[in-house]
């Protein structure tokens, strides 16, 4: 069993322990948690694929504490109490800081069952909140792609070519991905969010903003933000890099500092960017399942 010692994250719980439980009980019963699912409608939410990687645990609203998945929890309870369980994520695609994921139900049991000197297996599925918007969403399923190249940028992307092509990341929603190639002639890629309009997004100050993404590249990729100023200004903001990797992976981006900490912007568009000269030999850079998701911080 791995506990998580997290850092204290200014939007987050930090970890308490079993100390919460009165009485004389030193045997404790065992949960076992090796996975969580996840559901959507995937017309308007998008993919079901998630990277919950913890398990948050909390008995009577007590935080018993955070796990990483598979894991065998101890509790010091028996008989019937109020289970809340939160799947976590990876911030950032930092591995120390990780949460509950705040765009997502608790499953909840209201008589779950303790027995002690026993492992109980838990199985549970969640969802999405209701209050949760999906702000800007990418699949490549599409032709009419919803991210752009900036003006600058000697390359776009495209969708692979044909369907299920090797490579691609395939689902059962998912037959195409995006693709950019890097090379002598195009040794320079921004990608930039498209909302239809031009005009970027409009973010509440307070509010949860994530960036969920899978991606595979050779290069490294830097993830930020054109936010424009009330005085009209745009200024360019880089928030992250992702590390090559040659694997499909997800990540989850943090967005919501960022927006806390901009008082007078207008609105933002969200950036993809690499550069060939980080590297010897051609880069590709592959995309699939961007969903920028939003919810009220009540």
């Amino acid at each position: 069993m791995r506990l998580l010692l997290l850092p204290v994250l200014s939007i987050f719980i930090v970890l308490t322990g079993c100390d919460k439980f009165e009485g004389d009980q030193t045997i404790p019963a065992y949960l076992q948690v090796d996975s969580l699912g996840f559901s959507t409608d995937n017309t308007i939410q998008g993919t079901a694929n998630q990277n919950f990687m913890d398990v948050w645990l909390y008995v009577d609203d007590n935080l018993i504490g955070g796990f990483e998945m598979p894991v065998q929890i101890p509790v010091l309870a028996a008989g019937q109490h109020k289970v809340e369980i939160r799947p976590g994520i990876i911030l950032n695609g930092i591995s120390d800081t990780r949460a509950p994921y705040p765009l997502v139900k608790p499953i909840v049991i209201q008589d779950y069952d303790f027995i002690i000197d026993s492992v109980q297996g838990f199985n549970g599925t969640t969802s999405y909140l209701d209050n949760v918007e999906f702000v800007w969403m990418e699949d490549f399923e599409n032709p009419n792609l919803q991210i752009i190249k900036a003006h600058n940028s000697d390359t776009g992307m495209v969708r692979t070519n044909p369907a299920n092509a090797p490579g691609a990341y395939l689902d059962t929603f998912s037959e195409y991905s995006g693709i950019s190639h890097l090379d002598t002639d195009r040794h320079y890629l921004m990608l930039v969010s498209d909302d239809g309009t031009g005009q970027g997004f409009v973010f509440k100050r307070g509010d949860f903003i994530f960036l969920e993404m899978h991606y595979k590249n050779n290069l490294p990729l830097v993830i930020g933000a054109f936010i424009q100023k009330q005085d009209n200004t745009i200024h360019q903001r880089s928030f992250l890099i992702l590390n090559p990797t040659d694997h499909w992976k997800k990540i989850y981006v943090n967005f919501t500092p960022m927006v806390n900490e901009t008082v007078d912007a207008v609105n933002y568009k969200i950036y993809i960017e690499a550069d060939k000269n980080m590297i010897t030999g051609n880069g590709i850079v592959m995309l699939d399942n961007i969903k920028l998701v939003t919810r009220p911080n009540l």
